[in-house]
């Protein structure tokens, strides 16, 4: 997981920018329903920005945005944005609860963090590319078809993974604001999201069921960004030792590859 997001350029522009209509149409703005919306927009940005400086370092010392550095960040333009989040949403074990419920609130952050980075992707300004993604608006297998499909999935799996903590845990006082937010997004899910599902493929670009997708997705995406927000303001987002701890794999696996390769 933490070396897709090492490919995520730091550069990429705010939530507020770029996660514009292509989840809703062709004419409506995602990211207006909340006085809010700015501060976390810079807030994800500042997170996301935190994570790549710190994973990017790993091969190049106190520099950062070295070129020469292997893990350095890729340009915007050549992230596989969707792919991305599509990779979180195909994962086999998304339909198994975690058994701790702290790792519940801890995944749905994960989760959470997918999305986020797909919302914030910069937009083409090619004509041609966004004439396309008009035309093909409402086809399943389009951009916007599959990133609504993942999105869907995604929501609902945070959405069951903490509404399924019981109300007899100590965590629903301490973060009553968690279960606030994801008890906002249940209702939305029950309606919407009920027939998403792992290898059951959507019939349309809409996605969701009773209505449309922006009949959702206005209302459940400042949510979304809500409850990122609250995830991690509460210590369950991704912390510096959980990165450091990637980053340590990550330069043993190369270790063991270059090893492995001086054999042969």
């Amino acid at each position: 997981m933490f070396r897709n997001f090492a490919r995520v350029t730091r550069t990429t522009r705010p939530i507020s920018l770029t996660a514009r209509s292509s989840l809703l149409g062709p004419t409506r703005t995602i990211v207006s329903y909340t006085s809010r919306t700015a501060v976390r927009a810079k807030y994800f940005q500042k997170c996301r920005s935190t994570l790549l400086t710190r994973y990017s370092s790993t091969a190049s010392g106190d520099n950062p945005a070295s070129e020469s550095s292997s893990e350095a960040p890729e340009a915007p333009q050549d992230v596989p944005w969707l792919e991305l989040l599509e990779s979180a949403a195909k994962a086999p074990w998304l339909t198994s609860i975690p058994p701790d419920h702290q790792d519940r609130l801890k995944r749905s952050y994960s989760l959470l963090f997918y999305v986020i980075l797909y919302l914030g992707r910069p937009l083409s300004k090619d004509p041609t590319q966004a004439e396309e993604a008009t035309q093909q608006f409402l086809l399943v297998n389009s951009e916007v078809g599959r990133a609504r499909y993942a999105i869907g999935l995604l929501t609902k799996t945070i959405t069951k993974d903490i509404t399924s903590i019981p109300d007899t845990s100590p965590l629903r006082t301490q973060h009553a604001q968690i279960f606030a937010l994801t008890d906002a997004l249940l209702p939305l899910c029950e309606v919407h999201l009920d027939g998403v599902a792992q290898g059951t493929p959507p019939t349309s670009g809409e996605i969701v069921d009773e209505g449309k997708w922006q009949e959702f997705w206005s209302k459940a995406q400042p949510v979304v960004l809500a409850l990122g927000e609250e995830l991690d303001k509460e210590g369950y987002g991704i912390s510096e030792e959980l990165v450091k701890e990637a980053q340590a794999e990550q330069e043993r696996k190369e270790r063991e590859a270059a090893t492995a390769g001086g054999d042969n």
